[in-house]
This record gives C-alpha cells, structure tokens and sequence, in this order.
C-alpha cells in the first residue's frame, strides 16, 4: 500500500488549508505532500495559472515522489485528482466537492457564486475547467486506479447533486468508484468543524481498496 499523500488545494485557498488533513495523516505513518500552485505563466491574465499548467504540475510533481501517491484535492483540486487519474498517475484519488469536467455554463456559474467579486480573476481557470479539453475525463476508463467522491449536503458551490452525477458518469468504468455525502456540512467541509470525519473516511476507504489489490 502506498504511504505517501499528495493533497492539491482549491482555487483561492493555499497549501495551509491541508494543515489538519496533513497532521492526521503523518500521525498514521504517510508522507504529505501540500505543493503550492505553480507560478502563472507570461500568458496567464491575472496571476492566476491556467488549468494546463496546473495539471502538468501536479503531475510532474507527483511523477517525483518515491511511488504513486494517493492524491486528495478539494475543488479544483478535485478536478485535478480525476484528470491525473485517468492519466495513469496516482495510487488512488479521493475528490472533494470536486469541479465538474465538462460541466459548462451550469458549473460555472455555481462556481462563480462561491466566490467573491475580488476573486473573480479565477473566472478563466473556472470556465477552462468548464469548457476546455485539458478538463477531459475518459469516464469509461476501465484501468483508472480506485476512485472516492465526497459531497457535503450544504454545498452552496458545488452542489451535492452535481457531485453525485460526476459519480454515475465514473460509474461508466468498471475501475473501483465509491460515493460519500456528509450531511451538514459546506464546501469547506475539510477545514470546517467535522473535519475529522471527512479525513478519516478517506483514510479508512483508501485502506481498503489497497487491500483489495
């Protein structure tokens, strides 16, 4: 089983919102890892990178750790975890309150509303996550490593419903897909009181698939 962690944040939050998730997990014997994003590119309006150049980041990250790690990311983060996955890169993936691939003018704007009007620089990443191939997911990727979705009930972001139809298209593959909705909570559901339950979870499930193998 592999023992190494590699968590990608949202966008607008930082490495530091991992903090507690990278303290539970250490304290179980794992490597973390809580890379910042990249820095944006000549090409890249606002400061904020593209969703290319962060894929490939996390990816070549990941391709330097000493085996396959299990990635967790948390929004956009999520997003990522899925792309990498079908990618062939990671041990597993748990996505929380992910960003739906393909989910157009629907997921934007969801994803708009979370976010301020200050942050509204994030709005290109938001619409290359929406619209763009570098989103592309194969859903039918049988040889996809094991998968876990987390949705939190009071998702004012990314709703519960979207994530659950993120699961049915996942359950196009035969690869492992499993599905997790903690009622109560929002979209900060790692760093909001609770957490505890959501790292745990994701723990315990990773646990059980890498017995399976």
């Amino acid at each position: 089983m592999s023992r190494t962690v590699l968590f990608i944040h949202d966008a607008g939050a930082s490495p530091a919102v991992w903090s507690s998730f990278v303290r539970r997990y250490a304290a179980c014997g794992y490597q973390c890892h809580a890379p910042a994003w990249p820095v944006a590119g000549p090409h890249d309006p606002g400061g904020v990178p593209c969703l290319a150049r962060l894929i490939a980041a996390h990816a070549a990250f990941a391709r330097t750790l000493p085996e396959p790690p299990l990635l967790i990311g948390h929004g956009i983060g999520g997003l990522i975890v899925q792309v990498l996955l079908d990618h062939g890169i990671g041990a597993a993936g748990i996505a929380i309150a992910p960003f739906t691939s393909g989910g157009g003018w629907r997921g934007l704007l969801a994803f708009l509303r979370g976010v301020t009007f200050a942050d509204r620089r994030w709005a290109r990443l938001f619409r290359q996550a929406a619209f763009s191939r570098d989103a592309f997911i194969a859903f039918d990727n049988d040889h996809r490593a094991p998968l876990l979705l987390i949705t939190a009930e009071n998702d004012r972001t990314i709703g519960a419903g979207a994530v659950a139809a993120t699961y049915r298209q996942h359950r196009l593959s035969i690869a492992a897909t499993a599905f997790r909705r903690f009622p109560g909570r929002s979209h900060w559901l790692i760093a909001e009181p609770g957490w505890e339950a959501v790292a745990d979870d994701g723990m315990q499930w990773f646990q059980q698939q890498s017995g399976r193998s």
